[in-house]
């Protein structure tokens, strides 16, 4: 019983894993291949979605579904591409979660139940799955595998195998243009190389099953791992183009024709029903040619003379497939088609320019200009600004940049280096800033992007852009900085002028020459005033005028002494008679006038008129007067 209902359940799964390639999906009305309105294939007949609840969730599903990435996926509603087919609703109310890989995994109304009127048709707008990681398979016996290789940084690297997974390989197959389906996944250095000696670049990789490049996947960091040597991850991937024949024929050439498939030893027509240039590009890819710039050919543009049957119709293939067999369409046998309904491509001549080697699988370098290499070798015929060589795989050294590393950094980067894509300096010589270094400092700066300020003692804080110096400096310094003050005896612009001999020691203010303090004799802020001869006239006059005012009384003075010495003569002379007539002396020369004058004399020296002049000073002048 449990056997029976393991089986029942396994039985189970199998039909949902069947459903989610049962579900097809195609675009139609758009400007091209990546919008359109969703139409999608349910009970042998195409049908539109409905827009109620369409949203940006829905649209990634959408373009994940047909080979595009999610990210940039846009909803579009209300009938935004007009449309001459007249469909039914097949779908209403979807809502995706995040992570779901088909339609079938959202929720919708039941299948044909819709309240839609003919305006509310879905739509996209997708993105093509775009991705700078360049990878590519080493050391297998042909080039559907062999251990993969990442380019990073600018060197080649392997990617560890912990938690390598088919999940990871059927991403690794997509990024080379393989089917998904039937990759596996390889481990521990399966394919051993003796050619290169790489590094590991990924570890622990974890891709969710609707990535498109391992871009999109979990790693442990560029560079981070803990693998040995032999823990390689490499990927088998499927040759599913052997699997189906096909040709083109009655074109002018090998590129171009009515495309015929063989089927059951039978080689017959594919129907123009729904023949886009995704279809064509699958073609051109099965032949051996470039996908880019293939294009479809539809009622029966190649007129031919063979008859055959219509093998296949209804052909819608996704962006990602590499045979019609992993394509869409009505079944082997099954069309409604006239004979004038044949398919046919156009392919391009070369490998578009983005891609070159064996069906150019390989992806020219990002580092070519416009991602165009040559389509045989991969060589560059021109590098994105910051690289050279053949494949544009050496840097710019430090002095050159631009395509090609042809253009010289300016000299006024600092030991000239720049920027190897823009040319931009990292620094700049001293005196020149921007982000070119062709910005002369202005006066007040100087130094390596001008950042320095030039001295407040340099006058008018100018200064030399390159070192410094100042041109001037301002009153009371010197020197080519202006960074040491003046001596004590000079002063002014650079210290040219000397103090005044006339301020003490010769010392003044070094700004404005101010003296300190004056010599002798002079006097102001510079000592330039003399002070002594003014002081001197005054002190002289002052002496004239009180030396003539004691010569002037002394005359006084002695006049009035000889007249009251004239005065007590005659006094004397008579008291002299007086006396001898009166007895009291015998002898007239014993009375002497000069004891009279002596007291007169005494007398006159008591007079106030007398009192301020020096006593020594008057004796001497009457005594000279005397003489």
């Amino acid at each position: 019983m449990k056997m029976i209902l393991w089986i029942l359940l396994m039985t189970f799964n199998l039909m949902q894993c069947q459903a989610i390639t049962d579900l097809q999906i195609r675009l139609r009305d758009g400007q091209n291949r990546f919008e359109g309105t969703v139409e999608v294939f349910y009970n042998n007949t195409w049908g539109y979605v409905c827009d109620d609840g369409w949203s940006q969730r829905a649209a990634e599903v959408v373009c994940h579904m047909l080979g595009y990435q999610r990210s940039g996926a846009r909803a579009v509603t209300d009938n935004g591409y007009q449309s001459d087919h007249v469909y039914g609703y097949l779908l209403d109310d979807v809502s995706c979660p995040t992570s779901v890989l088909t339609l079938d995994d959202c929720s919708h109304s039941n299948w044909g139940q819709h309240d839609c009127g003919p305006t509310e048709k879905a739509g996209v707008i997708c993105t093509a799955a775009t991705s700078n990681l360049q990878l590519r398979l080493g050391d297998g016996k042909n080039r559907f595998e062999g251990t993969v290789e990442v380019f990073h940084n600018n060197k080649w690297g392997y990617v560890c195998d912990d938690g390598w997974s088919q999940i990871n390989a059927e991403v690794v197959c997509h990024m080379l243009g393989y089917q998904r389906s039937g990759a596996k996944e390889v481990s521990e250095n399966k394919f051993t190389s003796s050619k290169f000696n790489n590094e590991y670049l990924l570890d622990e990789v974890s891709c969710p099953a609707y990535v498109s490049t391992l871009d999109e996947c979990s790693h442990s960091g560029w560079g981070k791992h803990n693998c040995a040597s032999g823990e390689k991850a490499g990927v088998i991937c499927a040759n599913v183009i052997t699997d189906l024949r096909i040709r083109l024929r009655d074109g002018k050439n090998s590129l171009e024709g009515t495309v015929e498939v063989l089927h059951n030893n039978k080689w017959g027509y594919v129907c123009d029903d729904g023949w886009t240039d995704s279809n064509a590009e699958v073609v051109c890819y099965m032949l051996g040619f470039q996908r880019p710039g293939a294009k479809a050919v539809s009622g029966n543009g190649f007129k031919t003379n063979h008859v055959y049957d219509f093998l296949l119709d209804d052909v819608t293939c996704t962006a990602y497939v590499s045979t019609l067999t992993s394509c869409s369409h009505a079944g082997w046998g099954k069309h409604n088609c006239k004979p004038e309904e044949k398919a046919g491509v156009i392919c391009a001549n070369e490998c578009g320019g983005r891609h070159f080697g064996l069906n150019c699988k390989n992806n020219c370098s990002s580092q070519c200009s416009q991602t165009v290499c040559d389509s045989k070798t991969g060589r560059c015929k021109e590098c994105i600004p910051g690289f050279k060589g053949d494949f544009c795989d050496i840097t710019c050294d430090g002095t050159h940049f631009g395509p090609n590393c042809t253009e010289n950094c300016s000299s006024q980067c600092s030991q000239t280096v720049c920027d190897s894509k823009t040319g931009s300096c990292l620094a700049c010589i001293p005196g020149f800033d921007g982000d070119f270094c062709d910005i002369p400092c202005n006066e007040t700066h100087f130094g390596s992007s001008c950042i320095s300020e030039c001295s407040s003692q340099c006058s008018q804080s100018v200064c030399d852009s390159e070192t410094g110096s100042c041109v001037t400096c301002i009153p009371g310094y010197i020197g080519e900085f202006c960074n040491i003050s003046c001596n004590e005896t000079h002063f002014g612009q650079n210290c040219t002028e000397k103090c005044s001999s006339q301020c003490s020691q010769t010392v003044c203010d070094s700004k404005t020459g101010r003296c300190i303090a004056c010599i002798p004799g002079f006097k102001g802020d510079f000592c330039d005033i003399r002070s002594d001869i003014q002081e001197s006239s005054v002190a002289i006059s002052v002496a004239v005028g009180v030396g003539a005012a004691v010569i002037l009384l002394v005359v006084i003075a002695v006049v009035l002494y000889k007249r009251r010495v004239q005065q007590a003569k005659q006094k004397s002379e008579a008291g002299v008679e007086n006396v001898v007539q009166s007895g009291e002396v015998d002898h007239y020369d014993k009375v002497q006038p000069e004891d009279t004058s002596k007291v007169e004399y005494q007398k006159c020296l008591n007079e106030s008129i007398y009192e301020n002049i020096p006593r020594e000073m008057l004796y001497e002048t009457i005594s000279f007067i005397e003489k």
